[in-house]
């Protein structure tokens, strides 16, 4: 490993930038400082103490025209900057000799490449250097983790597994619904399953329209069904193996069963977090559709737009809560002692591919690849072929 492959991207300043652009993009840079550059040479650099020796040297001045003094005015020269190709050891021996926190690396002609932090070069020392950010997904295959450039674990044949296991969960749960629905119509007169099987197929209703509410309710069941059954499937205590070996990963944690094993099943990053968000618009839309000729018969147009905003506060206030509601007591369950040590052997994986290459280039082919949707959307498609023809074979109408 060479000092460029340790390179985190950080937008540098133009020597006229001003103090108040310093101060805004070091709040979202890695490191403590920021280089000046000019035609991509480093030139100079600006750090949070260069910044606050300025402020108390500048007493009782107007914050904006503070704001607006040209970086080069206040930036150290000259700036001591690592090569790309430079060693490990060589750089370690420059932050020792300097007392450096943060470093510009520059290519061998001097472009400026990005910064290195002293935590970083800590890190690849001790051969604890993790990516900044991991994606993952629960399949019958066990736990797969990527990058976006690198992927561990369960490869392409569990991604496809985890498209057919979801879609034969779904089916399993609209078969016992419909099953339902045709025991009610044949002995209530209600023509619940030929109204249900006329929504499943988007087919105009027509004579079934007093049936919306009984479709609704049994669409609403098929859904708990496919949460129930997803909860008792081995899938969701791989799910959170996969969450609990992440959040190890990222807080820098060794990946053993014990410490893995502490670890949340609530992760911020899970799509079920989406599926929260998607539930929630559905329904402050339907709600908000079905009160809006009231609010705007009777509040006029600030009417509706109060509701709207209302609307608007409780999803944002709820489908985070919600998201992880549903992840701890639907889409994830307490992991087997074998799937914490599945996820533990797919981090281990990705993390011996991303240290041998941390620098790896990520196209968008590869990342879109990597992230497993397609491999998970050609599972489906395959399973729902299979499936249709089977029930509509048996007369099950799927």
């Amino acid at each position: 490993m060479i000092v460029g492959d340790l390179v985190r991207e950080t937008k540098p300043l133009l020597p006229d930038d001003g103090v108040g652009k310093a101060v805004a993009l070091l709040r979202q840079a890695p490191a403590s400082a920021l280089p000046v550059v000019s035609e991509g040479i480093v030139i100079g650099i600006v750090s949070e103490a260069d910044l606050t020796r300025f402020l108390q040297e500048q007493p009782g001045l107007d914050p904006e025209k503070l704001g607006a003094t040209p970086v080069a005015s206040l930036m150290r020269t000259p700036v001591l900057c690592l090569a790309a190709p430079d060693t490990l050891d060589q750089a370690a021996q420059a932050f020792a000799r300097h007392s450096l926190k943060a470093a510009p690396v520059v290519s061998p002609d001097g472009q400026y490449q990005g910064m290195v932090t002293r935590a970083d070069l800590l890190a690849a020392l001790f051969g604890t250097v993790a990516p900044p950010r991991i994606g993952g997904l629960a399949t019958p295959l066990g736990v797969y983790l990527t990058t976006g450039a690198h992927r561990g674990g369960a490869g392409t044949p569990g991604l496809v597994l985890a498209g057919v296991a979801l879609t034969i969960i779904y089916f399993v749960s609209r078969m016992a619904t419909n099953g339902l629905a045709w025991l009610l119509e044949r002995y209530t007169d209600l023509p619940l399953f030929t109204a249900k099987l006329a929504a499943d197929h988007g087919t105009e209703m027509g004579l079934f329209a007093p049936m919306y509410q009984w479709v609704l309710a049994l669409m609403g069941l098929e859904l708990l069904g496919f949460f129930l059954l997803l909860r008792l499937s081995p899938i969701s205590g791989t799910h959170a193996a996969e969450h609990q070996t992440v959040h190890a990963i990222e807080q820098g944690e060794a990946l053993t069963l014990e410490r893995v094993a502490r670890m949340p099943r609530v992760h911020p990053r899970c799509g079920t977090n989406l599926m929260a968000l998607v539930f929630v618009l559905m329904i402050a839309t339907t709600a908000f559709m079905s009160l809006h000729q009231r609010m705007a018969a009777q509040s006029g147009p600030g009417g509706v737009m109060l509701g709207i905003l209302v609307i608007f506060f409780a999803v944002s206030f709820i489908w985070r809560r919600l998201g992880a509601g549903l992840q701890q007591f639907v889409t994830t369950k307490q992991a087997t002692p074998a799937q914490l040590a599945n996820g533990i052997s797919a981090g281990e994986q990705l993390l011996a591919r991303y240290r041998a290459h941390p620098s790896l280039p990520v196209t968008p082919w590869r990342r879109l690849l990597n992230m497993g949707i397609i491999q998970i959307a050609l599972g489906f498609v395959a399973a729902t072929y299979a499936l249709t023809w089977l029930s509509g074979w048996l007369g099950l109408g799927f």
